[in-house]
């Protein structure tokens, strides 16, 4: 899911971010506000909840949460990968919506979902991301 029609995602530091409306959104479509405010809502709990969840990876591995969200090693981004998934998985939220809240294309979030869902088969990782599961909901 892309973000709304007339809206514009800006990082306003380390853990927020606000959606804002564009003039050209107000003046077409004004019977549209309503139906865009409650989505706007779900989108801002939805990068929230991911926020969350990067903050429980971040506090797992003793990193700095600023790294995982700007940093582009490997590590960072296979966490961001790790997030995702569990974003979704915990929250029930579309990882597609998850990848273009992050700016990230739809089939990032897809391939990211593919590829710790495969990597779960390993009982080590399996264990790991079902503690850090349990965090997230704490």
């Amino acid at each position: 899911m892309r973000l709304p029609a007339g809206y514009r995602a800006f990082d306003e530091g380390r853990d927020s971010v606000r959606l804002e409306e564009t003039d050209s959104q107000t003046r077409k479509q004004p019977e549209f506000l309503a139906k865009v405010n409650a989505d706007n809502e779900r989108l801002q709990r939805i990068q929230n909840d991911f926020l969350h969840v990067l903050q429980v990876l971040a506090d797992d591995q003793n990193i700095p949460i600023w790294h995982l969200r700007t940093a582009q090693s490997r590590q960072a981004r296979r966490l961001r990968r790790v997030a995702a998934y569990l974003t979704s998985i915990t929250f029930s939220h579309p990882i597609t919506t998850i990848a273009t809240l992050c700016n990230m294309s739809r089939m990032w979030g897809v391939k990211a979902g593919r590829e710790v869902e495969d990597a779960r088969e390993d009982p080590a990782i399996d264990a790991w991301l079902t503690l850090l599961e349990r965090r997230c909901l704490k």
